[in-house]
């Protein structure tokens, strides 16, 4: 009975805000989106999977959320990072050797491996996490993570037949 106030955060894309505080935390892309001219190029920089502290800092701040909200939940986003995101990145040579070492063979397997690891430092926060249906669809998650369904509605059925809160 009543409303739930929580806070989210959109990772691993979406992160251009993020990049003002922890500058390694994200790729570098600046060069490619000014030199395309793409309007709003802040939402297409994603978080760095290459650099040790990008999980130590969306750890403090899922934390830091969820504390602030005084809530069990924290919406960790899932929001999709186009591949040229990374592959046009000045990044791009660490993040191919990344990929190699986890045996990553795409980038939607590197988002996968992002998501999950945002999932679980909620989780090991002490947090339910909550994903944006996409990370339901396209990338796997964990069953003890809140889909929210905000597009397609015949999700709903079949995100609860298969083990997850909506």
């Amino acid at each position: 009975k009543g409303v739930i106030i929580y806070g989210g955060i959109n990772f691993p894309g979406h992160a251009a805000s993020i990049g003002l505080s922890y500058p390694n935390a994200v790729c570098d892309i600046w060069d490619y989106i000014l030199g395309n001219d793409i309007a709003d190029g802040q939402n297409l920089i994603s978080l760095n999977p290459v650099n040790n502290s990008t999980m130590e800092m969306v750890s403090d701040l899922i934390k830091e959320i969820g504390n602030a909200f005084g809530s069990k939940y924290v919406h960790v986003g899932g929001e999709k990072v186009p591949s040229f995101a990374w592959t046009e990145s000045k990044n791009w040579n660490e993040i191919k050797k990344f990929m190699n070492e986890h045996q990553f063979q795409t980038t939607s397997s590197l988002e996968k491996y992002l998501n999950y690891k945002t999932q679980n430092a909620a989780i090991e926060s002490g947090f339910t996490p909550i994903i944006y249906q996409e990370v339901f669809e396209n990338y796997g998650s964990k069953t003890n993570s809140i889909v929210h369904i905000w597009k397609n509605k015949d999700q709903i059925q079949k995100a609860v037949k298969t083990g997850y809160k909506v």
